[in-house]
């Protein structure tokens, strides 16, 4: 299930920002009630001093839970502003993907090496199980097929390059269209079956 944080930050700013109210309704009607009784009070019965203290002991907690709760909507809307301005600045981005997760059929991404030298494009599963190795080629890309010719199943995927004398690390490329957060954490999603969280900005 896909969580927005802005949502949740939002929604747990207004629950706070009720809770508020409801404490500053009761600290009202405390004040109102502590000072019909300090009028109405007998002169020759007046209030006993352990209740007047312990009175006054309820208002002082009533009132720091107030101010607490403001405290704490402050904080969340920071929070907010600071979550939605991350989320601000990657969408639209051009990242490179040492891995990506699929969920189904998508374009060719291309893949870049950082490097000029000729090589094979090799996929790997999150088992380290080759998929698809590509033929000796300076440019390299991947629709998510396999070497069977089927397409590649859900799950995540890394990429290399074999050179003639070594092994490259690979990037996918792609541009930044939406910023997720749910039970594993914060990904960005580079076309509507990718995402990823483990890439650099380029």
């Amino acid at each position: 299930m896909e969580i927005s944080p802005t949502s949740a930050q939002s929604a747990a700013s207004a629950a706070n920002q009720k809770a508020t109210q409801s404490l500053a309704t009761d600290l009202d009607a405390f004040l109102n009630l502590l000072t019909a009784q300090m009028k109405n009070q007998d002169p020759f019965a007046p209030i006993d001093s352990t209740q007047f203290v312990e009175q006054l002991a309820t208002f002082s907690s009533l009132e720091q839970q107030v101010q607490t709760n403001k405290y704490l909507e402050t904080m969340m809307g920071l929070l907010q502003s600071t979550l939605g301005g991350q989320q601000t600045d990657v969408i639209g981005a051009q990242i490179g993907a040492s891995e990506i997760t699929i969920s189904g059929a998508f374009d060719p991404l291309p893949i870049v090496s950082g490097s000029d030298a000729e090589g094979a494009l090799v996929v790997r599963n999150a088992q380290g199980d080759v998929v698809f190795r590509g033929p000796r080629a300076d440019e390299w890309s991947w629709n998510g097929q396999t070497n069977e010719g089927t397409l590649a199943a859900p799950g995540t995927y890394s990429f290399e390059i074999e050179t003639d004398s070594t092994v490259l690390d690979a990037r996918a490329l792609g541009t930044v269209d939406r910023v997720i957060t749910d039970t594993n954490g914060q990904v960005v999603g580079i076309g509507p079956t990718i995402t990823t969280d483990t890439y650099k900005v380029i």
